[in-house]
């Protein structure tokens, strides 16, 4: 997967930054934050929770479109989890990828525009 820039881009393309960390009492459970809309996510595993949030805007996004609704955002992202992002982007740049990958693309639904997610990995 190619890296690109952290921030969001223009109106054609949303990008979804997710930032995995491991739990602090337990290094085997991962944690995924989607920094535009506050979801969370866990898995055993830092696949399994990167998977898990993926799985969980599609959904959303899907469900959104289909009620004729727009994908809710946060007004203002935390200061200290948006710090946690650019410490770990400044590290290792994130990977994105297309949310709707042609293998996922919903029959027949509509997944303009393009959406894609930034996944950065925090590093303790």
């Amino acid at each position: 997967m190619p890296n690109v820039a952290t921030e969001p881009q223009s109106s054609t393309t949303t990008i979804f930054r997710v930032l995995l960390e491991t739990r602090e009492n337990d290094p085997n459970i991962w944690v995924a934050t989607c920094l535009e809309n506050g979801y969370v996510s866990t898995g055993l595993g830092y696949d399994e929770a990167r998977d898990n949030i993926i799985e969980l805007l599609r959904t959303e996004v899907i469900y959104a479109n289909e009620n004729g609704r727009k994908l809710g955002t946060r007004a203002t992202i935390p200061p200290a989890l948006e710090q946690k992002w650019k410490i770990a982007t400044s590290e290792y740049p994130p990977t994105t990828q297309p949310l709707f990958p042609p293998e996922k693309k919903p029959a027949g639904r509509v997944t303009a525009p393009e959406r894609q997610v930034a996944v950065a990995r925090a590093v303790r």
